[in-house]
């Protein structure tokens, strides 16, 4: 049995992800629904090329439903980091299926190449050993990687240096990994205390120290 010495579960249903769906789900539901109260209220045919009724609602409830779905599973990712006496597991998992997996959703991602190591949306480990350094440290999501969520290796924004991979859902605290292949890898955390400690005693039981 592995000891564990920290466990974080963060869920994607209070993430800025989850408000950028619900605000495009009003935008589109307010324009279906204007659409149809103009040509099936009002008589007035909607667009520069009007189409039946039926046809119109087809085109409108369409688009509503395919964001319906993608809300509910959005809702049911999170975001999983363990640390353990051996590394560190990460990795997006379904509330359905505890394996390491965000499925439907994240997998067009792919995964990401970084030094001689692969890193996927789903299930990582990173033993103590490849651990050059680390960090506990604030990060600007948008300036950095893009947003939140799985950000694969990129340049950041206005500088020459690359921001590696991120594992976020909210806020801007993580942990920032400088592994000896020369990958860097961001965890997102809202408990970084918690990760501190629990990275001073991976690192120290393996006589490797925080640089």
């Amino acid at each position: 049995m592995e000891k564990i010495y920290f466990k974080e579960e963060q869920s994607l249903r209070n993430s800025p992800v989850m408000w950028i769906l619900f605000v495009t789900f009003f935008v589109v539901a307010a324009i279906s629904g204007w659409g149809l109260y103009q040509q099936v209220v009002l008589e007035k045919p909607f667009g520069n090329l009007p189409t039946s009724n039926v046809h119109l609602e087809l085109v409108f409830a369409l688009p509503l439903i395919v964001m319906i779905v993608v809300m509910f599973l959005v809702s049911r990712i999170r975001l999983v980091t363990i640390i353990n006496e051996k590394g560190i597991r990460f990795g997006f998992t379904t509330l359905t299926n505890q394996k390491f997996i965000a499925k439907v959703v994240l997998s067009s991602f792919g995964v990401n190449f970084l030094g001689r190591r692969t890193f996927k949306m789903g299930q990582n480990f990173v033993s103590k050993e490849e651990i050059g350094k680390y960090e506990i440290r604030k990060y600007k999501a948008f300036l950095e990687f893009g947003g939140w969520g799985y950000r694969r290796s990129g340049q950041k924004l206005f500088s020459k240096e690359k921001a590696g991979i991120a594992f976020t859902v909210n806020g801007n605290q993580g942990l920032q990994l400088y592994l000896t292949t020369q990958a860097k890898i961001l965890i997102g955390t809202q408990e970084p205390e918690g990760v501190k400690r629990a990275m001073k005693k991976l690192m120290n039981e393996g006589g490797i120290t925080n640089v």
